[in-house]
């Protein structure tokens, strides 16, 4: 049928590929069976229905794709996508923009996953729901109001550093930054990888666990010098002009007398 009018009329065994602009068999009508199924161009078999179904790629129309419970339709591309949970290749999920990988950390701190699922700000988007996921692999951004992948599952430092609560600390471990830990000084001063910020009345991550000038730098208590991140001057010496030897003592540092700051 070359006509789009006349292969609609044959809908029960005919459907319009608007892609291809072309008339092809029905899925279901092409093949009755697995194995037969799997082998047509556009089609697999659905095992919930054992029926011959169309892929979610192959799915034109948003009715079409939310009628296949195995597809997920996105609005914002406008298009068909098969469900994350479907998804059996990790690396495609991860490669993926709306799914991530859900495991958990073995002793070792090495993150273990073989499940697909939506992201977290789709499977949670309110903050109790996500601090409460008890996958425990989720948090809450304060900054963008959505739920992200918990730190400490981030397997590369760009996936790591891909969002501000988190600092990748070598190649394989990233780690939330304390100023989304912990609100309370004596809280933030009881964990051995933060000190509180006096400036700014907030927790923050020690320099020396930065390990590149890009992140050290995003600390604003930390600088970059000597080829090292290392507290900033005026949090070094913060004893006004009496500090202004010891200040001065240093190769990276030097007393502003005007301010009467390091």
């Amino acid at each position: 049928l070359a006509l789009h009018t006349d292969c609609d009329t044959a809908g029960a065994v005919c459907r319009w590929n608007s892609a291809g602009k072309y008339c092809e068999k029905q899925c279901q009508v092409a093949a009755t069976t697995a194995a037969p199924c799997n082998m047509v161009s556009g089609c697999y078999w659905r095992n919930s229905t054992a029926v011959c179904t169309r892929l979610c790629n192959g799915t034109f129309t948003q009715d079409e794709c939310r009628n296949n419970g195995d597809c997920n339709w996105n609005d914002n591309e406008q298009r068909c996508e098969l469900q994350c949970s479907f998804i059996s290749d990790m690396v495609a999920c991860d490669n993926s923009m709306r799914c991530i990988v859900e495991g958990t950390l073995d002793a070792m701190g090495v993150v273990n996953g073989s499940t697909c699922v939506d992201e977290p700000g789709i499977r949670f988007p309110t903050e109790q729901g996500c601090n409460n996921n008890l996958m425990n692999d989720t948090i809450w951004n304060p900054d963008i109001q959505r739920c992200v992948q918990a730190c400490a599952f981030r397997p590369t430092p760009s996936k790591c550093q891909a969002d501000a609560i988190c600092n990748s600390t070598s190649a394989t471990t990233c780690e939330t930054r304390c100023k989304y830990l912990y609100k309370a000084q004596p809280n933030c001063l009881n964990d051995a990888r933060c000190m509180w910020d006096n400036q700014r009345l907030s927790c923050a991550s020690k320099c020396d666990l930065y390990e590149a000038q890009d992140t050290c730098e995003s600390n604003p208590s930390c600088m970059w010098a000597d080829i090292k991140c290392t507290l900033r001057c005026s949090y070094m010496w913060t004893g006004g002009v009496s500090n202004k030897t010891a200040c001065n003592s240093t190769s990276v540092c030097n007393f502003n007398d005007a301010t009467g700051v390091c």
